[in-house]
C-alpha cells in the first residue's frame, strides 16, 4: 500500500495505488472502484478517500486528500484499509496499514504552546523527573485527602525508564528511515 506513513494535518496528500490482485485476478481502475477508509481510536474520527483512474495510464488509482480535509484529522495513530469493488461481485480488502497524523504547526494570531514529543517521550521525561526527585531526597509518600499514596520504588522506575528509552529509540529509528528498528545485529567471533 502506498499511502504515506505520515500526514501533517492541514497539508495536501497525494499517492497512487498500482493495479491490485483480488481472487487471483489483476484488477484495475477501469473495472473496479478503489476506496481508502481511515479510522482512529477517537470516536467519530474517520475519513473516506475515493480513488480515480491513475493519470499515468497504469490502471492504478490516484488518491488525494485536500488540506481542508487533513485539517480535520485528529493527531495520532490512524489505521487505513484499501478496498476495491466492481459493484457486482463484491468488495475486496486489498490490505491494511498504519499511519501517523501529525498536528499542524500553522497558526494565526499568537501561537499557543506546542509539545511535539511522542507519548513515550513525555512518559520518559516524567519517569526521569520522578527518579531525580527521589534521588535528591524528595518525598516518596504523599497524602491526597485522607488517602496515603507511595511513589514507585527506584528499581521499578529504572526498569520503566529502560522500557521507555527502548520505545523512544525505536520511534526515532523508524522516523529516520530504519526499515526494522527492532532488528538487533551482532558480530560473533
Amino acid at each position: 500500500m502506498k499511502i504515506p506513513d505520515t500526514i501533517r494535518a492541514g497539508s495536501q496528500v497525494n499517492w497512487t495505488e498500482p493495479t491490485a490482485i483480488a481472487n487471483g485476478l489483476t484488477v484495475t481502475s477501469a473495472t473496479h472502484a478503489g476506496t481508502y477508509y481511515l479510522r482512529s481510536n477517537t470516536a467519530g474520527s474517520g475519513y473516506t478517500a475515493t480513488g480515480t483512474a491513475a493519470a499515468d495510464g497504469s490502471g492504478g488509482w490516484d488518491f488525494q486528500i485536500l488540506p481542508a480535509d487533513t485539517a480535520t484529522l485528529a493527531a495520532g495513530k490512524w489505521f487505513a484499509e484499501f478496498v476495491i469493488s466492481d459493484g457486482v461481485i463484491g468488495i475486496f480488502s486489498i490490505g491494511t496499514d498504519q499511519l501517523t497524523v501529525e498536528a499542524s504547526l500553522s497558526y494565526s494570531g499568537v501561537p499557543a504552546a506546542f509539545d511535539g514529543r511522542t507519548q513515550a517521550e513525555i512518559d520518559l521525561a516524567r519517569v526521569r523527573a520522578t527518579i531525580a526527585s527521589i534521588e535528591s531526597g524528595g518525598t516518596q509518600m504523599y497524602m491526597i485527602g485522607n488517602r496515603q499514596n507511595m511513589k514507585l520504588q527506584l528499581p521499578q522506575l529504572y526498569k520503566r525508564e529502560g522500557q521507555l528509552m527502548m520505545r523512544v529509540n525505536r520511534e526515532r529509528a523508524k522516523a529516520n528511515g530504519a526499515t526494522d528498528p527492532d532488528l538487533i545485529l551482532g558480530i560473533f567471533r
